[in-house]
């Protein structure tokens, strides 16, 4: 649950896009018209997406301890739809 709330190393998850981006291996194989390149299109774009909202996470914390930013920490909640 770490990974989804972007508290994994950045530059880690940048790497894992990148190295899945370029592997021969896919979770569907690209030879499947159509779906070969669905699960590029779904799993790179939401690496970088956590890649770069920890490095925002990294700065804004960089920040708040130099005493450079507003003193407000990043929020990051958790909804409940309640009926």
């Amino acid at each position: 649950m770490r990974a989804l709330r972007g508290e994994t190393n950045p530059w880690l998850t940048l790497g894992a896009a990148l190295v899945y981006l370029v592997s021969p291996f896919d979770l569907l194989p690209d030879l499947l018209p159509g779906l070969g390149f669905a699960d590029d299109l779904i799993i790179v774009p939401t690496l970088l997406y956590m890649a770069f909202k920890g490095f925002r996470r990294k700065q804004a914390e960089k920040q708040n301890r130099d005493g450079q930013g507003d003193g407000r920490e990043p929020v990051d909640a958790e909804f409940e739809v309640v009926e």
